[in-house]
């Protein structure tokens, strides 16, 4: 029993070892404050109805204040108008994009001007949660510009990638499409998409 009360206490210490290291490892790399940038763009989560003095914090740690594409006067008019209209959304039980999303819907309808507003929300809404989706294109990118496939130029390499990860059709939809289009059989059956042929084409 001791021997096994001595194993269960040395587990636990390890786990906690790990645990502290996990957490000095994040402290070290993230900054948890109150004036990080994460922590500034919560407001835009809707999850309690920002104030503007919170917008301008957003502005200004995003480098925005005083941008020729938002005002910050023309903001805070923006912002006074429509808090009613912001506040239904706030409410809501959605994500943040469909909150923001149903905002401006609802601005539309009672026509309420929000420009710099929607400039400021779509700068925020465009920043990605995290690096997993850049990684994932590399990925691609080298999975598929490989030693045997070295003379594709970056225009190709794009194209493919562009296909891949944004279209959605299933293969019987994309086979009916492509059979309908006679420009795009001609283009992928003729040559001038070899452009290296041109290029390394030796002088007669």
């Amino acid at each position: 029993m001791t021997c096994l009360m001595i194993k269960s206490k040395k587990t636990e210490n390890n786990f906690c070892d790990a645990l502290q290291k996990a957490i000095s490892y994040l402290e070290q790399r993230f900054d948890f404050s109150d004036s990080s940038t994460p922590s500034v763009l919560q407001i835009f989560s809707l999850k309690s109805m920002p104030t503007f003095q919170n917008i301008k914090k957003a502005c200004d740690v995003l480098k925005l204040a005083g941008n020729q594409c938002i005002g910050m006067d023309a903001l805070y008019d923006e912002f006074s108008s429509s808090k009613d209209a912001l506040q239904q959304s706030v409410k809501s039980n959605k994500t943040a994009a469909e909150k923001w999303q149903q905002f401006f819907n609802l601005a539309k309808e009672v026509k309420l001007e929000v420009p710099n507003l929607f400039q400021l929300v779509s700068y925020v809404m465009s920043i990605p949660g995290s690096n997993a989706l850049p990684e994932r294109i590399f990925s691609l990118m080298n999975a598929k510009w490989r030693s045997d496939r070295n003379r594709m130029t970056v225009n190709l390499v794009k194209a493919e990638l562009q296909v891949f990860a944004n279209y959605e059709a299933t293969c019987k939809t994309f086979y009916a499409q492509v059979i309908a289009d006679q420009k795009l059989l001609d283009a992928a059956a003729g040559n001038a998409k070899y452009v290296w042929r041109k290029k390394t084409r030796p002088i007669q």
